[in-house]
């Protein structure tokens, strides 16, 4: 590891000098420090879930998607030859990557693109002789994978078969100014035409409320990496079948999605969701939509 990959590792162990950049960089832009400004393109998506909700996970969030945007700053400057020592000031960090083009995104891509391996292994998340391991996802048998479907955990269960059952394309994280807003995302694949966005759900009840996140989610990726085309995926867990979507990408949709967020964000209150989402919702106390019976 080079000396300035040492000063940047450094940079990220410590959260408070994270939030003290942030705050830095929101004052740069003329910004409150309460004011929201980096969002990740996956929590405005669940803005079809749930409205409030979306704006609280972003709050939540907006440490990490800042953090992610200085890595992606940092690490495609070092990509691109741009610095080869640390600056001497911290906030002299905020202006590295300033002059990276979405042109060179494409191109970092492409590279990415060429050493990328359809074929290499999957892997999810197994146990060996009582281990907590990782194990080949291809090699798994259909009785392994109702196994794995019978996990309690939602969030981990959609990891595991992200991993073993999404289509593999190369990708690349990066962020994008939007009104006062800077929205960083990662699609689940970034191919010359389509981006490609995949999901779980436990069941074809549920599909008809993932099904518009995951498209919300491929169009706003389509729209600001500039490609026409979207590939949605949804894999049904009780069916054991991947549902598939392949059509041009509804940029007009992305950009309604974006200023019902912003809306809200402004104080604007968005329709309650339906109240069974709201149970077990991390924000149900503080929620000012949420149904009275949510909070029993």
């Amino acid at each position: 590891m080079s000396d300035i990959e040492e000063k940047i590792r450094e940079l990220f162990n410590n959260r408070k000098r994270t939030e003290r950049l942030l705050l830095l960089e929101k004052a740069r832009r003329g910004l409150p420090r309460n004011s929201l400004v980096f969002i990740g393109i996956a929590n405005i998506a669940g803005y079809s879930w749930c409205g409030m909700g979306s704006l609280f996970k972003s709050k939540e969030d907006e440490i990490l998607t800042f953090r992610a945007y200085l890595q992606d700053r940092l690490q495609y400057s070092l990509e691109l030859g741009r610095f080869v020592k640390s600056p001497k000031k911290q906030k002299d960090w905020l202006d590295i990557g300033n002059d990276i083009t979405f042109k060179e995104i494409e191109q970092l891509l492409k590279s990415r693109s060429q050493r990328f391996s359809g074929s290499a292994p999957r892997y999810v998340e197994g146990e060996e002789d009582g281990i907590p391991t990782l194990v080949y996802a291809d090699n798994l048998s259909p009785e392994d994978w109702k196994s794995l479907s019978k996990g309690e955990d939602q969030k981990l269960r959609g990891q595991q078969f992200h991993r073993g059952k999404a289509e593999r394309y190369p990708s690349i994280h990066w962020n994008f100014a939007w009104d006062k807003y800077v929205v960083g995302g990662f699609p689940d694949g970034i191919t010359d035409r389509f981006v490609y966005e995949y999901k779980t759900t436990r069941n074809l009840g549920l599909l008809r409320y993932i099904k518009p996140v995951a498209h919300n989610q491929a169009d706003l990726y389509g729209f600001f990496f500039k490609r026409d085309e979207k590939r949605v995926q949804v894999y049904i867990v009780d069916e054991e079948r991947n549902e598939t979507w392949q059509e041009r990408v509804n940029k007009n949709q992305a950009e309604t999605i974006l200023g019902k967020f912003r809306r809200v964000d402004a104080g604007e209150l968005p329709l309650p969701p339906q109240a069974w989402k709201c149970k077990s919702c991390e924000f149900k106390v503080a929620c000012p939509i949420k149904p009275p019976s949510s909070t029993t």
